[in-house]
Protein backbone atom coordinates (compact mmCIF):
# COMPACT_ATOMS: atom_id res chain seq x y z
CA UNK A 1 0.00 0.00 0.00
CA UNK A 2 1.56 3.44 -0.82
CA UNK A 3 1.17 6.49 1.54
CA UNK A 4 2.62 9.74 1.64
CA UNK A 5 4.67 11.33 4.12
CA UNK A 6 2.84 14.30 6.11
CA UNK A 7 5.50 14.63 8.70
CA UNK A 8 9.11 13.83 8.48
CA UNK A 9 10.21 10.03 9.51
CA UNK A 10 13.26 7.85 9.73
CA UNK A 11 15.21 10.58 7.20
CA UNK A 12 12.62 10.39 4.86
CA UNK A 13 11.38 14.92 4.08
CA UNK A 14 7.70 15.39 3.82
CA UNK A 15 6.12 14.47 1.05
CA UNK A 16 7.71 11.25 0.36
CA UNK A 17 5.24 8.21 -0.83
CA UNK A 18 6.66 5.08 0.22
CA UNK A 19 5.28 1.12 0.35
CA UNK A 20 4.13 -0.22 3.63
CA UNK A 21 2.47 -3.68 4.39
CA UNK A 22 0.72 -1.73 7.57
CA UNK A 23 -0.61 1.37 7.67
CA UNK A 24 -1.86 1.52 10.67
CA UNK A 25 1.67 2.42 12.26
CA UNK A 26 2.23 5.20 10.11
CA UNK A 27 -1.12 6.62 10.68
CA UNK A 28 0.48 9.64 12.27
CA UNK A 29 2.82 10.80 9.98
CA UNK A 30 1.10 9.69 6.36
CA UNK A 31 -2.44 9.41 5.02
CA UNK A 32 -2.97 7.24 2.06
CA UNK A 33 -1.51 7.91 -1.73
CA UNK A 34 -3.59 5.80 -3.65
CA UNK A 35 -4.90 7.06 -7.52
CA UNK A 36 -7.52 9.34 -6.62
CA UNK A 37 -4.91 11.46 -4.60
CA UNK A 38 -2.50 11.06 -7.34
CA UNK A 39 -5.09 12.57 -9.95
CA UNK A 40 -6.06 15.07 -7.25
CA UNK A 41 -2.15 16.58 -7.16
CA UNK A 42 -2.03 16.40 -10.39
CA UNK A 43 -4.36 18.93 -11.04
CA UNK A 44 -3.18 20.75 -8.08
CA UNK A 45 0.33 20.92 -9.84
CA UNK A 46 -1.69 22.22 -13.21
CA UNK A 47 -3.20 24.90 -11.23
CA UNK A 48 0.12 26.15 -9.57
CA UNK A 49 2.14 26.11 -13.11
CA UNK A 50 -0.54 28.08 -14.48
CA UNK A 51 0.33 30.66 -12.76
CA UNK A 52 3.95 30.51 -13.92
CA UNK A 53 3.88 28.89 -17.47
CA UNK A 54 0.61 29.82 -18.55
CA UNK A 55 1.86 28.50 -22.58
CA UNK A 56 3.19 25.39 -20.53
CA UNK A 57 -0.42 24.71 -18.61
CA UNK A 58 -2.37 25.53 -22.02
CA UNK A 59 -0.63 22.77 -23.76
CA UNK A 60 -1.15 20.14 -20.62
CA UNK A 61 -4.69 20.86 -20.60
CA UNK A 62 -5.28 20.27 -24.22
CA UNK A 63 -3.42 16.96 -24.40
CA UNK A 64 -5.46 15.60 -21.23
CA UNK A 65 -8.09 16.70 -22.63
CA UNK A 66 -7.78 14.98 -26.35
CA UNK A 67 -6.79 12.06 -23.87
CA UNK A 68 -9.94 12.07 -21.74
CA UNK A 69 -12.13 12.60 -25.39
CA UNK A 70 -10.70 9.61 -26.81
CA UNK A 71 -11.78 7.31 -24.65
CA UNK A 72 -16.00 8.70 -25.26
CA UNK A 73 -17.73 5.67 -27.54
CA UNK A 74 -21.11 5.77 -28.62
CA UNK A 75 -23.07 2.81 -28.46
CA UNK A 76 -22.08 1.69 -31.78
CA UNK A 77 -18.68 0.25 -32.71
CA UNK A 78 -17.37 3.21 -34.48
CA UNK A 79 -15.50 5.56 -32.22
CA UNK A 80 -16.33 9.87 -32.42
CA UNK A 81 -13.78 11.86 -32.15
CA UNK A 82 -14.00 15.38 -30.25
CA UNK A 83 -11.67 17.62 -29.55
CA UNK A 84 -13.17 20.03 -27.04
CA UNK A 85 -16.66 20.69 -24.67
CA UNK A 86 -17.32 23.47 -27.84
CA UNK A 87 -16.89 20.60 -30.03
CA UNK A 88 -19.70 18.32 -28.01
CA UNK A 89 -22.06 21.16 -28.30
CA UNK A 90 -21.39 22.14 -31.96
CA UNK A 91 -21.69 18.58 -33.13
CA UNK A 92 -24.61 17.74 -31.14
CA UNK A 93 -26.91 20.70 -32.60
CA UNK A 94 -25.44 20.05 -35.99
CA UNK A 95 -26.35 16.68 -36.08
CA UNK A 96 -22.76 15.66 -36.66
CA UNK A 97 -22.98 12.67 -33.98
CA UNK A 98 -23.95 10.27 -36.53
CA UNK A 99 -22.65 7.62 -34.50
CA UNK A 100 -23.95 8.42 -31.04
CA UNK A 101 -26.93 10.93 -29.76
CA UNK A 102 -27.92 13.58 -31.36
CA UNK A 103 -29.52 16.61 -30.05
CA UNK A 104 -30.46 17.92 -33.05
CA UNK A 105 -33.17 15.29 -33.57
CA UNK A 106 -34.58 16.38 -30.47
CA UNK A 107 -35.38 19.97 -30.85
CA UNK A 108 -38.17 21.29 -32.87
CA UNK A 109 -38.68 24.54 -34.65
CA UNK A 110 -41.86 25.32 -34.18
CA UNK A 111 -43.90 29.13 -35.42
CA UNK A 112 -46.31 30.01 -32.53
CA UNK A 113 -49.58 29.01 -32.87
CA UNK A 114 -51.16 31.63 -30.22
CA UNK A 115 -50.94 35.84 -30.27
CA UNK A 116 -47.97 37.17 -30.91
CA UNK A 117 -46.37 39.82 -32.57
CA UNK A 118 -45.62 38.87 -36.01
CA UNK A 119 -49.09 38.51 -36.84
CA UNK A 120 -50.75 42.25 -36.69
CA UNK A 121 -53.95 40.82 -36.58
CA UNK A 122 -53.31 38.28 -33.51
CA UNK A 123 -51.43 40.89 -31.25
CA UNK A 124 -48.84 42.47 -33.20
CA UNK A 125 -51.14 45.99 -33.99
CA UNK A 126 -50.08 46.97 -30.05
CA UNK A 127 -47.18 47.29 -30.24
CA UNK A 128 -45.92 48.28 -33.58
CA UNK A 129 -45.74 51.57 -32.82
CA UNK A 130 -46.04 53.93 -29.81
CA UNK A 131 -49.50 55.48 -30.21
CA UNK A 132 -52.00 53.87 -27.63
CA UNK A 133 -51.27 53.58 -24.08
CA UNK A 134 -54.24 51.40 -23.16
CA UNK A 135 -57.15 48.87 -24.75
CA UNK A 136 -60.27 50.40 -25.63
CA UNK A 137 -63.46 49.02 -25.48
CA UNK A 138 -65.39 46.01 -24.57
CA UNK A 139 -67.00 43.54 -26.74
CA UNK A 140 -68.65 41.34 -24.31
CA UNK A 141 -69.96 42.96 -21.14
CA UNK A 142 -70.73 40.72 -17.97
CA UNK A 143 -73.91 38.24 -17.75
CA UNK A 144 -77.27 39.55 -17.48
CA UNK A 145 -79.20 36.51 -16.74
CA UNK A 146 -76.82 33.66 -15.47
CA UNK A 147 -75.42 35.79 -12.54
CA UNK A 148 -79.01 35.64 -10.90
CA UNK A 149 -79.70 32.53 -11.33
CA UNK A 150 -79.55 30.01 -8.35
CA UNK A 151 -76.63 28.01 -7.75
CA UNK A 152 -75.60 24.92 -5.99
CA UNK A 153 -71.90 23.72 -5.81
CA UNK A 154 -71.21 19.69 -7.07
CA UNK A 155 -69.39 18.10 -4.59
CA UNK A 156 -66.41 16.09 -4.38
CA UNK A 157 -66.51 12.42 -6.71
CA UNK A 158 -69.49 13.23 -8.39
CA UNK A 159 -70.44 14.83 -12.08
CA UNK A 160 -73.94 15.39 -12.14
CA UNK A 161 -76.67 16.20 -9.66
CA UNK A 162 -80.20 15.38 -10.03
CA UNK A 163 -82.21 17.85 -9.51
CA UNK A 164 -85.74 17.26 -8.16
CA UNK A 165 -88.92 20.16 -8.80
CA UNK A 166 -92.52 19.80 -7.88
CA UNK A 167 -94.62 19.31 -10.47
CA UNK A 168 -98.34 20.56 -9.59
CA UNK A 169 -100.14 20.64 -12.95
CA UNK A 170 -103.15 21.95 -12.03
CA UNK A 171 -103.89 24.32 -8.72
CA UNK A 172 -107.06 23.69 -7.59
CA UNK A 173 -108.84 23.23 -4.25
CA UNK A 174 -108.25 19.29 -5.25
CA UNK A 175 -105.05 19.73 -6.39
CA UNK A 176 -101.93 17.20 -3.92
CA UNK A 177 -101.04 18.37 -1.86
CA UNK A 178 -104.38 18.87 -0.62
CA UNK A 179 -105.30 20.43 2.59
CA UNK A 180 -108.65 19.16 4.10
CA UNK A 181 -110.82 20.64 6.80
CA UNK A 182 -112.09 17.99 9.52
CA UNK A 183 -114.58 17.55 12.30
CA UNK A 184 -113.43 16.96 15.85
CA UNK A 185 -112.31 13.58 16.17
CA UNK A 186 -112.22 12.81 12.39
CA UNK A 187 -109.81 10.74 11.11
CA UNK A 188 -107.34 12.88 8.87
CA UNK A 189 -106.17 12.23 5.33
CA UNK A 190 -102.80 11.53 3.91
CA UNK A 191 -101.79 13.81 1.14
CA UNK A 192 -98.43 13.50 -0.93
CA UNK A 193 -96.28 15.81 -3.35
CA UNK A 194 -96.14 15.13 -7.22
CA UNK A 195 -91.98 15.74 -8.39
CA UNK A 196 -90.33 15.87 -11.62
CA UNK A 197 -86.35 15.64 -11.57
CA UNK A 198 -84.03 16.71 -13.79
CA UNK A 199 -80.71 14.59 -14.37
CA UNK A 200 -77.91 17.06 -14.83
CA UNK A 201 -74.05 16.45 -15.77
CA UNK A 202 -71.50 19.07 -15.53
CA UNK A 203 -70.55 20.04 -19.20
CA UNK A 204 -66.98 21.54 -19.40
CA UNK A 205 -66.48 25.04 -21.19
CA UNK A 206 -62.71 26.13 -22.20
CA UNK A 207 -60.85 28.61 -23.51
CA UNK A 208 -56.98 28.28 -24.04
CA UNK A 209 -55.42 31.19 -25.25
CA UNK A 210 -51.62 30.99 -26.00
CA UNK A 211 -49.59 34.79 -26.10
CA UNK A 212 -45.48 34.99 -26.48
CA UNK A 213 -43.87 36.30 -23.72
CA UNK A 214 -42.51 38.89 -25.90
CA UNK A 215 -46.17 40.25 -26.72
CA UNK A 216 -47.14 40.22 -22.44
CA UNK A 217 -43.72 42.10 -21.82
CA UNK A 218 -44.11 44.95 -24.27
CA UNK A 219 -47.31 45.22 -23.93
CA UNK A 220 -47.70 45.41 -20.17
CA UNK A 221 -51.84 46.00 -19.93
CA UNK A 222 -52.86 42.73 -22.52
CA UNK A 223 -52.75 40.49 -19.59
CA UNK A 224 -55.02 41.79 -17.91
CA UNK A 225 -57.11 42.84 -20.95
CA UNK A 226 -57.34 39.14 -22.06
CA UNK A 227 -58.59 38.21 -18.82
CA UNK A 228 -61.39 40.36 -18.26
CA UNK A 229 -62.67 39.72 -22.27
CA UNK A 230 -62.15 35.81 -21.54
CA UNK A 231 -64.49 36.41 -18.62
CA UNK A 232 -66.71 38.61 -20.51
CA UNK A 233 -66.95 35.69 -23.52
CA UNK A 234 -67.91 33.12 -20.77
CA UNK A 235 -70.66 35.34 -18.85
CA UNK A 236 -72.18 35.76 -22.62
CA UNK A 237 -71.57 31.89 -23.34
CA UNK A 238 -73.34 31.34 -20.17
CA UNK A 239 -76.42 33.89 -20.41
CA UNK A 240 -76.62 31.81 -23.76
CA UNK A 241 -76.51 28.81 -22.64
CA UNK A 242 -79.46 29.62 -20.01
CA UNK A 243 -81.10 31.05 -22.72
CA UNK A 244 -80.84 28.46 -25.50
CA UNK A 245 -78.58 25.45 -23.89
CA UNK A 246 -79.63 21.73 -24.83
CA UNK A 247 -78.38 19.23 -21.88
CA UNK A 248 -76.94 17.05 -24.61
CA UNK A 249 -74.43 19.91 -25.93
CA UNK A 250 -74.10 22.13 -22.93
CA UNK A 251 -75.23 20.68 -19.99
CA UNK A 252 -77.80 23.10 -19.79
CA UNK A 253 -81.81 22.78 -20.07
CA UNK A 254 -82.01 26.57 -22.19
CA UNK A 255 -85.54 27.97 -21.39
CA UNK A 256 -86.10 28.66 -24.67
CA UNK A 257 -85.13 25.65 -26.01
CA UNK A 258 -87.75 23.31 -27.29
CA UNK A 259 -87.01 20.79 -24.25
CA UNK A 260 -88.23 23.35 -21.38
CA UNK A 261 -91.80 23.22 -22.89
CA UNK A 262 -92.66 22.99 -19.40
CA UNK A 263 -91.55 25.66 -17.57
CA UNK A 264 -92.58 28.07 -20.11
CA UNK A 265 -95.56 30.13 -21.06
CA UNK A 266 -96.66 31.87 -24.36
CA UNK A 267 -99.55 33.19 -23.53
CA UNK A 268 -99.32 36.34 -26.29
CA UNK A 269 -98.58 36.04 -30.20
CA UNK A 270 -95.67 37.94 -31.44
CA UNK A 271 -97.24 41.13 -33.35
CA UNK A 272 -94.87 43.22 -35.40
CA UNK A 273 -96.39 46.16 -33.21
CA UNK A 274 -96.59 45.83 -29.41
CA UNK A 275 -99.33 46.58 -27.53
CA UNK A 276 -99.77 47.40 -24.02
CA UNK A 277 -102.35 44.21 -23.92
CA UNK A 278 -99.33 41.85 -25.62
CA UNK A 279 -97.50 43.49 -22.63
CA UNK A 280 -99.60 42.44 -19.89
CA UNK A 281 -100.29 39.12 -21.21
CA UNK A 282 -96.83 38.38 -21.31
CA UNK A 283 -96.52 39.79 -17.99
CA UNK A 284 -99.81 37.38 -16.60
CA UNK A 285 -97.69 34.39 -18.02
CA UNK A 286 -95.61 34.24 -14.86
CA UNK A 287 -96.90 32.71 -11.30
CA UNK A 288 -98.02 35.34 -9.20
CA UNK A 289 -95.98 33.39 -6.57
CA UNK A 290 -92.47 34.33 -8.20
CA UNK A 291 -93.65 37.46 -10.26
CA UNK A 292 -91.54 39.55 -7.24
CA UNK A 293 -87.97 39.47 -8.44
CA UNK A 294 -89.01 39.27 -12.42
CA UNK A 295 -87.22 40.86 -15.22
CA UNK A 296 -87.24 41.46 -18.62
CA UNK A 297 -84.74 39.75 -21.16
CA UNK A 298 -84.43 41.16 -24.85
CA UNK A 299 -82.09 42.14 -27.55
CA UNK A 300 -80.71 45.25 -28.44
CA UNK A 301 -83.18 45.92 -31.06
CA UNK A 302 -86.24 44.04 -29.43
CA UNK A 303 -85.53 47.09 -26.88
CA UNK A 304 -85.13 50.22 -29.30
CA UNK A 305 -88.49 48.59 -31.21
CA UNK A 306 -90.73 48.34 -28.44
CA UNK A 307 -89.60 51.79 -26.86
CA UNK A 308 -90.20 53.04 -30.15
CA UNK A 309 -93.50 52.19 -29.91
CA UNK A 310 -94.80 52.17 -26.47
CA UNK A 311 -92.39 54.56 -25.10
CA UNK A 312 -92.43 58.49 -24.39
CA UNK A 313 -93.82 60.98 -27.32
CA UNK A 314 -95.90 57.46 -28.48
CA UNK A 315 -98.69 56.91 -25.76
CA UNK A 316 -101.06 58.99 -24.23
CA UNK A 317 -99.80 57.96 -20.85
CA UNK A 318 -98.70 60.26 -18.50
CA UNK A 319 -95.65 57.68 -17.29
CA UNK A 320 -94.79 55.55 -20.64
CA UNK A 321 -94.94 51.38 -20.72
CA UNK A 322 -91.30 51.46 -21.80
CA UNK A 323 -89.31 54.02 -20.36
CA UNK A 324 -85.61 54.24 -21.50
CA UNK A 325 -84.63 56.07 -18.90
CA UNK A 326 -85.30 53.54 -16.15
CA UNK A 327 -84.73 51.14 -18.60
CA UNK A 328 -88.17 49.41 -17.69
CA UNK A 329 -91.27 47.80 -19.33
CA UNK A 330 -94.27 48.04 -17.29
CA UNK A 331 -92.53 49.02 -14.33
CA UNK A 332 -90.30 45.65 -14.33
CA UNK A 333 -86.18 46.09 -15.20
CA UNK A 334 -85.37 45.62 -18.96
CA UNK A 335 -81.50 43.57 -19.33
CA UNK A 336 -80.32 44.34 -22.78
CA UNK A 337 -78.62 40.52 -23.63
CA UNK A 338 -76.70 40.44 -26.70
CA UNK A 339 -76.68 36.97 -26.90
CA UNK A 340 -80.65 36.82 -28.23
CA UNK A 341 -82.13 37.18 -31.47
CA UNK A 342 -83.74 40.54 -33.42
CA UNK A 343 -87.41 41.37 -32.62
CA UNK A 344 -89.36 38.47 -33.09
CA UNK A 345 -91.34 35.54 -31.58
CA UNK A 346 -89.57 34.20 -28.82
CA UNK A 347 -87.52 36.93 -28.14
CA UNK A 348 -89.16 38.66 -25.42
CA UNK A 349 -88.62 36.88 -22.40
CA UNK A 350 -90.22 37.87 -18.81
CA UNK A 351 -89.29 35.97 -15.51
CA UNK A 352 -87.70 35.01 -12.47
CA UNK A 353 -84.53 33.73 -13.20
CA UNK A 354 -83.94 32.76 -9.12
CA UNK A 355 -86.81 30.06 -10.42
CA UNK A 356 -83.40 28.49 -12.78
CA UNK A 357 -80.88 26.29 -10.76
CA UNK A 358 -77.23 25.93 -12.14
CA UNK A 359 -74.72 23.31 -10.39
CA UNK A 360 -70.96 24.35 -10.89
CA UNK A 361 -67.70 22.65 -9.85
CA UNK A 362 -65.40 25.32 -8.21
CA UNK A 363 -66.70 28.36 -10.22
CA UNK A 364 -64.16 29.50 -13.05
CA UNK A 365 -60.90 27.86 -13.04
CA UNK A 366 -58.01 30.51 -14.38
CA UNK A 367 -54.24 28.95 -15.01
CA UNK A 368 -51.35 29.97 -16.42
CA UNK A 369 -48.39 27.69 -17.73
CA UNK A 370 -45.46 28.08 -20.33
CA UNK A 371 -44.82 24.25 -20.32
CA UNK A 372 -46.73 23.03 -23.17
CA UNK A 373 -45.25 26.31 -25.64
CA UNK A 374 -42.39 26.45 -23.83
CA UNK A 375 -39.88 25.48 -27.02
CA UNK A 376 -41.47 28.78 -28.53
CA UNK A 377 -41.17 31.34 -25.35
CA UNK A 378 -45.36 31.13 -25.11
CA UNK A 379 -47.64 31.42 -22.16
CA UNK A 380 -50.60 29.53 -22.13
CA UNK A 381 -54.04 31.25 -20.41
CA UNK A 382 -56.65 28.41 -19.39
CA UNK A 383 -60.07 29.37 -18.88
CA UNK A 384 -62.63 26.53 -17.20
CA UNK A 385 -66.04 26.18 -16.12
CA UNK A 386 -68.14 22.98 -15.37
CA UNK A 387 -71.33 24.13 -15.26
CA UNK A 388 -74.95 22.43 -16.01
CA UNK A 389 -78.20 23.73 -15.26
CA UNK A 390 -82.28 23.78 -15.23
CA UNK A 391 -85.64 25.44 -14.51
CA UNK A 392 -87.35 24.25 -11.90
CA UNK A 393 -91.05 25.98 -11.55
CA UNK A 394 -92.77 23.98 -13.71
CA UNK A 395 -95.70 25.11 -15.74
CA UNK A 396 -99.69 24.80 -14.30
CA UNK A 397 -102.24 25.97 -14.37
CA UNK A 398 -104.41 28.20 -11.86
CA UNK A 399 -108.06 28.44 -10.83
CA UNK A 400 -108.61 30.81 -13.38
CA UNK A 401 -107.60 28.64 -16.58
CA UNK A 402 -104.32 30.62 -17.37
CA UNK A 403 -101.46 28.94 -17.50
CA UNK A 404 -98.42 30.33 -15.73
CA UNK A 405 -94.70 30.04 -15.62
CA UNK A 406 -91.39 31.39 -14.28
CA UNK A 407 -91.22 32.66 -17.55
CA UNK A 408 -92.96 33.68 -20.16
CA UNK A 409 -92.61 34.57 -24.16
CA UNK A 410 -94.57 35.23 -27.12
CA UNK A 411 -95.41 32.36 -29.68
Amino acid sequence: MKLKLVKEFDGHAVGTVIEVEDAKSFSDVAEIYDEAAEKAEAVKAIKETKMADPVTVVTREVETTKEVMQEVKPAGNKQVRLESAGDLFQKALSGGMKQGITFASRIEQRAPVGMNETTSADGGYLVSHEIASSIYGRLFSGGKIYPKTTKIQVGPNYNGLKLPYLDIGTQTATSQPRLYRLAEGATKTPTKFAFGQHDLSLVKLIGLVPVTEELLQDKLTLEGYVFSQLKGQFAWRLDYDVLYGTAAGSGHIGILDASAAAFLTKPATHAATYTAVIVNQIIGGVSPQVRCGCEWYMSNSSWTTIVGQLGPGVTNLLVPIADPKAMTLQGYPVNVVDGMGAFGAGQVLFGNASEIVVIEKGGLQIDVSKEFYFDTDQVALRFVVRTAGAPVWAKYTALDNVAVAAFSTTT
